[in-house]
């Protein structure tokens, strides 16, 4: 008798259309009991149990076929010479996730500017400091990346390397100061709604691809490519502690203002050990490759 044959064994794999419409079901039920403010009615709870089940039989179709799709991606791939490329050379991936990254950032730095200006609030100005430092720092790892004789030249790779990691050190200045506006003036976060599920959905999904990437691009043994990896697992960790400030901010009505601010004080602490730790690393391994090379 086989696993997929125990009667509640075969829950876990209903057809593709009762998923389709479990899952349409459950975020229309969702988006009616939040935008009503009925969170506590039993229907709420009625739905919450149903959306559970089905979250686990969607993951567990997506874990079932994600290697046949992803199988027929890459041959669709790997039919255009620009998709080829993109997914066989590493540097060439870089070039394209950096330059949508560069421009998301500069988008997200001019609007916060604009934003702090036009609501004179101190929040969107630190968001403004810190899309600010990430852009400069992919603008350094971008001039690198383009033209074969600097990709070429180690030396000049290796300052670029250790010169963005010592900046990177800077965004500690930056989560410092979104760790305190979070603990003192939680107040100005404000209420996210429903759109807290995408921002949780987008920041894991980010977490996990610029960790993947990051022990994927181990092997090219390349410093630029290293920290632009780097760079990317530090914004998703910043993202991840704003989101839990969101969470606590909208869910966390019960929880002590205390307890929630210690929840946020050592979830920022460990993120800042992590870039302080990172960022030392690549100083000093670049440091001294660049010792190797000038002996």
């Amino acid at each position: 008798m086989s696993a997929r044959q125990i009667p509640w064994i075969k829950l876990l794999f209903p057809p593709l259309w009762l998923i389709c419409v479990l899952t349409a079901g459950c975020a229309i039920a969702l988006f009616q009991i939040f935008s009503r403010g009925m969170e506590s009615s039993p229907a709420a709870y009625a739905v919450y149990t149903l959306s559970f089940y089905t979250l686990l039989v969607l993951s567990v179709a997506v874990g079932k076929n994600f290697p046949r799709w992803h199988s027929r991606i890459r041959e669709m791939g790997y039919r255009n010479s620009y998709t080829r490329q993109y997914v066989t050379d590493a540097v060439f991936k870089t070039q394209i996730n950096l330059a949508c990254s560069l421009a998301l950032d500069v988008l997200y730095a001019g609007v916060n500017i604009l934003l702090a200006v036009f609501f004179s609030t101190n929040w969107f100005a630190v968001f403004a400091g810190y899309y600010a430092v990430l852009s400069c720092l992919r603008i350094l790892l971008f001039q690198n990346l383009f033209g074969k004789q600097k990709r070429e030249n180690p030396i000049r790779e290796l300052k670029r390397a250790r010169f963005c990691s010592s900046i990177l050190l800077t965004v500690n200045l930056v989560l410092s100061a979104l760790v305190l506006m979070m603990l003192y003036r939680p107040h100005e976060f404000g209420d996210m709604g429903v759109l807290i599920y995408v921002a949780a959905l987008y920041t894991f999904s980010a977490l996990a691809v610029s960790l993947t990437g990051l022990i994927r691009f181990r092997k090219y043994k390349s410093p630029v490519l290293s920290v632009s990896r780097i760079i990317s697992l530090t914004a998703s960790l910043v993202s991840l502690l704003i989101l839990e400030t969101a969470m606590l901010s909208q869910f966390g009505g019960e929880m002590p203002l205390s307890t929630q601010n210690i929840f946020i004080a050592a979830t920022g602490a460990g993120i800042s050990i992590v870039i302080i730790v990172t960022a030392l690393y690549m100083i000093l391994k670049t440091t001294r490759m660049l010792r190797r090379l000038s002996q």
